[in-house]
């Protein structure tokens, strides 16, 4: 029997749920859970990825101010970041 639970990957966890629902063109309940997940803390790397999913999710629903935002969080978490630093250079030039 268990008797202590493992938080270990909580962040890739809901990251990974939000995806899911960013598949589903469910943009503002992935928005929520990628904010919460940015917010666990966690690896950089994993923190980079939900605010890089923010910004994909700000850029479908055609807000493209919010979405330049994530993506430059996302950067500025992680500057190895490569979707996010060619999102802002392909799409925001």
């Amino acid at each position: 029997m268990q008797t202590r639970y493992d938080f270990f990957n909580e962040t890739a966890d809901m990251v990974n749920i939000g995806r899911f629902l960013l598949r589903r063109h469910k943009f503002d309940e992935a928005i929520r859970l990628f904010s919460i997940a940015a917010g666990l803390g966690g690896r950089s790397g994993d923190i980079s990825y939900a605010y890089e999913l923010m910004a994909d999710c700000y850029l479908k629903k055609g807000n493209r101010a919010q979405a330049s935002i994530y993506y430059r969080k996302a950067l500025d978490v992680d500057a190895g970041n490569k979707n996010a630093a060619g999102m802002l250079a392909t799409v925001f030039k």
